[in-house]
């Protein structure tokens, strides 16, 4: 497998450094496509140890997915290519040593243009730096993440399709985004199986891009049904009644070889237990990503699982399963 280069140098010959609201006071909309992060960094920064700890922050791999993708595209500019033209950018990392400051991480949105996220990285000297870089990493990441799921939030949210998320949190007492390109394809006691059909054409061909979203749920009784063992093999027990192939005996599972991933965080004032990993399809030759959220729905007593999983074996899969995590997101009941 060919790694692709995950940080890019974006060449800009002009430098105007300055707020970019207009004679009225207002910020313009950001720029960039979800999943980019501008790097301002010099080349002095970038070739020291502090630029290796940055190299290393944004070489990482996405757990979950079947090829290797970065946890975003980087492009850096050193500061004097940082110009109008890219200052607009949603995301933007800003790195330098500055010998009269302290070390400082800040956080700042709408500095350039709505929307916009701005870190801010500065130390006296390069061990400082590196010293805040390695200190950071997870925040960074975090910071950058949240904000592309919350933006992906609104803006799926936007385009939802009312009428299916009425008659599913009727049904179901389970309410989430739902976007109108997604349909029903099982809807029945317990189960849902929600499926979006997409074409993206390469070389000249048109090749299928499947989006599908489960939702599961069953009584509470105790917590060991919480515990990764458990949801998974709950999982493997609905996707082989509900989740066939296009062959017969053939169903989707979860590719033990490759070892799901569990992480338990809060968001929106609940807990959630999530879990990634790989599928395939048993005797036929699928596969992909997916991404389960776990609830405990304490009101109506029931563990609620919603999961994501991906079809896309021509593209990339990173940002079609980040558009797909902030819908699991958005679940409340």
């Amino acid at each position: 497998m060919v790694k692709k280069p995950l940080i890019h140098l974006f060449v800009v010959t002009t430098f105007l450094f300055f707020s970019c609201k207009d004679e009225n006071g207002f910020l313009p909309e950001m720029t960039g496509k979800p999943g980019e992060i501008i790097l301002v960094a010099n080349n002095s920064i970038w070739q020291s140890p502090a630029g290796d700890s940055l190299k290393e922050l944004f070489n990482q791999s996405v757990y979950g997915l079947p090829q290797d993708e970065s946890v975003f595209r980087v492009f850096r500019v050193t500061k004097s290519g940082f110009s109008n033209v890219i200052e607009r950018h949603r995301s933007v990392l800003w790195v330098e040593i500055d010998s009269a400051s302290k070390s400082a991480f800040t956080v700042k949105k709408d500095v350039w243009a709505r929307g916009q996220l701005v870190i801010s990285l500065s130390a006296r000297n390069d061990s400082a730096l590196a010293q805040i870089i390695s200190m950071s990493k997870e925040s960074i990441l975090n910071y950058f993440q949240e904000e592309e799921l919350k933006r992906l939030e609104l803006a799926q949210g936007k385009l939802s399709d009312k009428v299916l998320e009425k008659k599913i949190a009727e049904k179901h007492l389970v309410k989430m985004i739902i976007p109108k390109a997604f349909y029903a394809m099982i809807d029945t006691a317990g189960f849902v199986w929600l499926k979006q059909e997409l074409q993206k054409t390469q070389g000249g061909e048109a090749h299928d891009i499947l989006k599908n979203i489960l939702i599961y749920y069953i009584p509470y009784t105790n917590e060991k049904q919480t515990e990764q063992k458990y949801l998974l093999q709950l999982r493997d027990s609905l996707s082989r009644q509900f989740v066939l192939g296009p062959v017969e005996g053939s169903y989707m599972k979860v590719y033990q070889p490759y070892p799901p991933l569990s992480k338990i965080f809060t968001h929106k004032g609940k807990y959630i237990h999530s879990i990634k990993g790989l599928w395939n399809m048993e005797k036929y030759p699928m596969g992909g990503p997916f991404l389960n959220y776990v609830f405990v729905d304490e009101k109506n007593q029931r563990i609620v699982c919603v999961d994501a999983f991906l079809y896309c074996p021509n593209f990339d899969k990173r940002e079609l399963m980040r558009e797909m995590e902030a819908l699991l997101r958005s679940t409340s009941f």
